[in-house]
């Protein structure tokens, strides 16, 4: 969708990651999703 938008080509093949890096980049964003959670907790408790 967004290739369209930006126009660009839509015809491009979209390689699958193996398991090993789905895992680590599946890591890294409940990482990221826990410490923004928790620094959200932290700014509204604070007010």
């Amino acid at each position: 969708m967004q290739r369209r938008i930006y126009g660009r080509s839509t015809h491009t093949l979209i390689r699958t990651l193996n398991k090993e890096a789905a895992v680590q980049a599946a890591a890294f964003l409940l990482g990221e999703l826990f410490i923004f959670a928790v620094s959200e907790c932290v700014s509204m408790c604070s007010i």
